[in-house]
């Protein structure tokens, strides 16, 4: 299920779309409620979350395919697995949500959104959603 707590397999949500995480989790439990940019995160070794914000990763990965169909096909390959928030699981099939691992605020963080018309790859929401991760090579 998913879980509002410290970091542990709790704050997972699973199913065939893969896992819906907190940015908490998604930080591997190092990016705090302070604001404060994490480079740990839960992806394997080698790999990392990207950078968000206007001048971040997501933003480069947008510029350089400039599509929300572009970015759903190979070899992006963003899903529209929707995500968690306050403990229900919505928008499945239609939006697609993926954290960075910027922070906004002490209580937001920066994700790339998109849906079949538009992407925003610089947006920024409470830390406590479930969203999906997108690792990328260190």
């Amino acid at each position: 299920g998913f879980d509002s707590g410290a970091y542990e397999a709790s704050n997972v949500y699973l199913d065939s779309d893969g896992g819906l995480y907190k940015w908490y989790t998604a930080t591997a439990g190092t990016g705090t409620y302070y604001m404060s940019n994490t480079t740990v995160s839960i992806c394997p070794k080698g790999w990392r979350l990207p950078t968000g914000a206007s001048g971040g990763e997501f933003q480069a990965l947008y510029n350089n395919y400039n599509s929300p169909l572009a970015l759903r096909s190979s070899p992006v390959n963003l899903t529209l697995s929707g995500r968690v928030s306050s403990s229900s699981r919505d928008y499945q099939g239609s939006n697609g949500y993926y954290w960075s691992s910027t922070v906004y605020s002490s209580s937001n963080a920066y994700y790339l959104g998109l849906n079949t018309s538009d992407v925003n790859p610089a947006n920024y929401v409470n830390k406590y959603n479930g969203y999906s991760v997108r690792c990328i090579a260190r």
